[in-house]
């Protein structure tokens, strides 16, 4: 193997390259146009003499075609991402933090990847669809960012944000109160993974939350209005650009309630069927809406022919009993401003599947299951079954049925799984049960 001195080398399609000795000609790796200075050389086997580039590393990032560094007989490799190589930004080598991520997780710093937390929420659905609507692009589905070295925990995390910016390394977080008000720590923590790896991460703050960066949006209510989407665009394009971040204040402009005005919320009385539940009834012009606070008060929901339902999250169970009335007539008037505000849109607060798994459909949940409840039975049909833990049950080292992330949240864990038999045959009998005081 023969090494000849450094040259400037455009790679293109088909460049010829000849052999002094033989007159051989050979063409290069097939690569989109880029112009680098490498090192040439020339390898000489039995039957041909053929040149080949040593390419080195000309962007850090594995947006379109990236050269990697290799041995002196690599090719280009071809690596593809959701996003486009951003206009107007400077391409150097690799830094060494960046081969350090690279080694631990095969991915450099910053890279968007597929998520494998395909979880998402009505709301951030919502404001996802306002700002496509405000003429914003963002990516489709769920992706995740390859941050670098958490130190608590030691591992080379890939964040999941709620939203992220096409062609830009923009991301956006969604922060409603009955989840993020007691998580700074934790925000703080993703925020800083994020910068690290080269993000601008802005966060809607709703109810009222505080702050934490410079691109933060926060809302004093907890509904997506108009003002609070113009003051999120207007705070994304100033991430996108550059510019020093200003934090901005969406105030409740709601008038006062009027304290010798009749209410329309009724009576906040202990469910008689359900488990730390509440009747919520709703005062509207074409009647009144006959609805139920689960899970101690945690989300508002629906009972009807098909059982209980989801409608929003309220977050009454981080509050005062005594605080009930007032925050839920003001969700209430604002779920009545909208069309379909009473409309249930899951049968839970996380979708309509209590389990996971290819034998989730063997566990029938009927109408009267309540998952603010404590305690649930219910039979199965997992012949096959081995082992189970407290949020699985699987059939040797496959898993047949595991509890929905959303149902792992709200408290819920398997309690007993054994083996039975009847009139129709075996069958195995499944206990859940709910961890009490758990947040939703």
């Amino acid at each position: 193997m023969h090494f000849s001195s450094a040259a400037r080398t455009r790679v293109t399609h088909g460049t010829p390259t000849a052999d002094r000795k033989n007159g051989a000609t050979a063409r290069l790796p097939v690569v989109r146009s880029r112009e680098v200075t490498t090192p040439t050389f020339a390898v000489r086997s039995e039957h041909k003499i053929f040149a080949a580039a040593r390419p080195r590393i000309v962007d850090r990032r594995p947006l379109g075609f990236v050269l990697l560094a290799a041995d002196p007989m690599s090719v280009a490799v071809e690596r593809m991402t959701a996003a486009r190589p951003l206009a107007g930004v400077a391409r150097r080598p690799l830094s060494g933090r960046d081969r350090t991520v690279m080694a631990a997780s095969k991915y450099p710093l910053g890279t968007v990847v597929q998520s494998k937390n395909p979880v998402t929420s009505k709301l951030e659905i919502d404001v996802r669809e306002k700002l496509v609507a405000a003429g914003l692009s963002v990516h489709k589905g769920r992706s995740a960012i390859q941050c670098g070295h958490e130190a608590s925990r030691d591992n080379y995390p890939r964040i999941t944000p709620d939203i992220l910016i096409s062609h830009t390394k923009v991301c956006v977080e969604v922060d409603p109160k009955f989840i993020h008000e007691f998580k700074e720590v934790e925000d703080r923590t993703r925020n800083e993974l994020l910068t690290g790896a080269g993000w601008n991460v802005v966060r809607l703050r709703l109810g009222g939350v505080p702050a934490l960066g410079a691109y933060d949006v926060v809302a004093e209510a907890e509904a997506i209005t108009k003002e609070v989407i113009a003051a999120l665009v207007e705070t994304i394009d100033d991430a996108i650009a550059g510019r020093p971040g200003t934090i901005r204040h969406i105030e409740n402009k709601r008038a006062p309630r009027d304290p010798t005005k009749r209410s329309k919320l009724g009576a906040l009385s202990p469910h008689k069927y359900f488990e730390n539940a509440h009747y919520a009834t709703w005062a509207t012009p074409n009647g009144p809406e006959r609805l139920v606070l689960l899970a101690s008060g945690a989300y508002l929901g629906s009972d009807s022919q098909e059982g209980l339902s989801f409608i929003c999250d309220v977050g009454l169970d981080q509050v005062p009993r005594n605080q009930w009335r007032d925050r839920l007539t003001e969700i209430m008037e604002e779920l009545q401003a909208k069309d379909d505000g009473f409309e249930p849109v899951s049968r839970f607060p996380w979708g309509d599947s209590f389990f996971t798994g290819d034998a989730a459909g063997s566990v029938y949940l009927n109408r009267k299951f309540n998952p603010g409840a404590d305690r649930w039975q219910v039979t199965t049909n997992l012949d096959t079954a081995t082992s189970w833990t407290g949020h699985a049950i699987s059939s040797d080292d496959a898993v047949l049925l595991a509890l929905h992330g959303g149902a792992v949240e709200l408290g819920w864990h398997i309690t007993e799984f054994s083996a039975q038999s009847g009139i129709h045959g075996r069958y195995q009998k499944l206990t859940l049960e709910r961890a009490a005081g758990t947040e939703v």
